[in-house]
């Protein structure tokens, strides 16, 4: 507020006094809500009105998204952890992969359905009767309901990734003699035990290089009063091993044991 006072004789200005309020210094309220008004609608042109992504791909970039798996929002997640992470789903997928399917038993049978189980996983079989063995080149020869005289004598399934759970496909298998599980990296004593009871009239068991089996699993061999030729490795190179095999030949009539002894690996360390 200005306020001017004048004398009364004269019209010269005697004094001035200038007083200001606090409020005069404040924006208007009306004049503010426009302005903000205003831009947001500039704004609102350029903003992007479809919101971030949820799913796929550019899902992991968005904070607020559900991610799972691998992208599932976990503080104490690092990179390091990436490749166990990866190789459980790997092997969550092999064991789904090797699922034992009941229509596919009921549909072939239990002979026919290992033939197809084997060949489609890179093993060869031979049937009761032939001279040589099917492998993947013969699937489409194969046959595609029950046939009633097919039996399986041999299967080899050297260097697979038989698991536990692809055990489960070797039940009624009351023609096979002969199997061969060399070189499998999943096969331990878990699965031979299990194995041993799915087929107990097998008469040769090739395990050799498997790593996973140790003399423990070789003391349960005991329980198949068929078996006989057996053929492990020894990886340890340790007594314990030998005397468990002496000691599986003297339990069951028959039986032989070929035990394959791997070279001992010296440490050498480089400075």
């Amino acid at each position: 507020m200005l306020t001017i006072r004048l004398s009364k004789r004269s019209t010269t200005v005697l004094s001035s006094t200038i007083h200001y309020s606090y409020s005069s210094f404040l924006p208007h309220e009306d004049t503010d809500v426009d302005e903000k008004n205003s831009n947001a609608r500039k704004l609102k042109k350029w903003r992007n009105d479809h919101r971030p992504p949820q799913n796929g791909l550019l899902s992991m970039f968005n904070s607020e998204s559900n991610k799972d798996g691998f992208f599932k929002l976990n503080p104490a997640f690092k990179v390091t952890n990436f490749k166990s992470w990866y190789k459980g789903k790997q092997r969550e997928y092999l064991e789904w992969s090797q699922r034992y399917i009941e229509e596919r038993h009921q549909t072939l049978g239990s002979q026919l359905a290992i033939t197809h189980f084997i060949l489609h996983r890179g093993g060869k079989v031979r049937p009761k009767g032939a001279a040589n063995y099917l492998c993947d080149d013969d699937i489409l020869n194969l046959p595609t309901s029950f046939t009633p005289n097919w039996l399986i004598d041999e299967i080899d399934f050297s260097g697979s990734e038989i698991c536990y759970e692809g055990l489960d496909n070797f039940k009624n298998l009351s023609s096979l003699r002969k199997i061969t599980f060399k070189s499998c990296k999943y096969f331990d004593d878990w699965c031979l035990e299990k194995l041993l009871f799915m087929c107990p009239t097998i008469e040769y068991l090739d395990i050799s290089d498997c790593e996973s089996v140790t003399a423990r699993g070789i003391e349960g061999l005991y329980r198949s009063p068929n078996l006989k030729n057996l053929i492990v490795s020894d990886f340890v190179n340790s007594v314990e091993f030998e005397l468990t095999c002496l000691i599986l030949e003297d339990c069951v009539p028959g039986l032989t044991v070929k035990i394959i002894k791997t070279p001992k690996i010296n440490e050498i360390s480089i400075k």
